[in-house]
């Protein structure tokens, strides 16, 4: 069916209200009408609505004293409810846990999600240097063990098709990837079994990661990962590690949720790379 102003209209009404949701879930201490149309790029009275009528329906709340606002805990709780219907990331945390105290660093865990690819589930290293975990962002694809381990299991077309949406430039101060660099790279981690990263993201911090869900759903449905300072994971220490993080994501594939690794199939039926992302590529 074709689209009507009228529906384009109410799309891009969506997409905004999605977005100031995703702005405000990025601060601790809110947002104002006028900082919130600064960020979407539109009049101050398109935002008022739309924190309006978020207002209106519980998603957020408005300090009356600054007149910001502020996410309300109602996403949270349709978040516990989703998890507490699909028994996820739950179930996963027993081997989490394992896996953390076997080798005392930092364990994370990354789920498929359509062809976004999001950080699920952390437990912290008991070490008094450690490693701040990331949980809810989305995995940077081309850069970390999670996202390169994940993206090993893809086609190529696929793989190209989701970092070029992304984009290739590096979290840290140094030249962006090169599309070719990383092919050969996820041709590495295809022959070797697992994927890593030495401080491509972060200075001073290397993991190692390994798909998730391959011999079960005939697809990956995440990744498991080991992060720790450089200095205590090196890469004479990759392999081992690697051996450990593989039996936990046996387990984890055992215990994910059907329903998940169905939607995880999905992935590949949206659109092709876009046009900016080919032109910024060089293609």
């Amino acid at each position: 069916m074709a689209r009507t102003p009228t529906n384009e209209g109410s799309i891009q009404a969506v997409t905004r209200t999605m977005k100031v949701i995703e702005l405000l879930a990025e601060t601790s201490n809110g947002m104002t009408v006028f900082e919130v149309a600064d960020a979407l790029g539109t009049e101050k009275s398109i935002a008022s609505r739309l924190l309006s009528s978020l207002h209106m329906d519980g998603y957020v709340v408005r300090d009356p004293h600054s007149d910001r606002y502020l996410l309300s805990l109602k996403l949270l709780k349709l978040a516990h409810r989703h998890e507490q219907q699909t028994g996820f990331p739950g179930v996963c945390l027993p081997i989490l846990a394992a896996l953390r105290d076997e080798t005392q660093e930092l364990v994370q865990m990354a789920a498929v999600d359509g062809d976004r690819f999001t950080f699920v589930s952390s437990l912290e290293s008991p070490h008094s240097l450690s490693i701040r975990p990331r949980r809810g962002g989305d995995v940077i694809l081309h850069s970390t063990a999670a996202g390169k381990a994940w993206l090993a299991t893809l086609s190529t077309e696929n793989a190209i098709r989701l970092v070029l949406n992304q984009g290739l430039q590096s979290p840290v101060s140094r030249p962006a990837t090169k599309l070719e660099d990383l092919l050969i790279e996820l041709n590495l981690i295809r022959e070797r079994g697992y994927a890593a990263s030495i401080e491509e993201t972060i200075p001073g911090v290397s993991a190692v990661g390994v798909a998730v869900g391959e011999s079960r759903f005939g697809h990956a449905v995440g990744s498991v990962i080991l992060a720790a300072p450089s200095t205590r994971l090196t890469p004479a220490r990759f392999g081992e590690i690697a051996a450990i993080l593989k039996k936990a994501a046996t387990e984890l594939s055992d215990v994910w949720p059907a329903t998940l690794g169905l939607l995880a199939a999905n992935l590949g039926r949206s659109d092709a790379v876009t046009a900016p992302a080919l032109a910024a590529a060089g293609a």
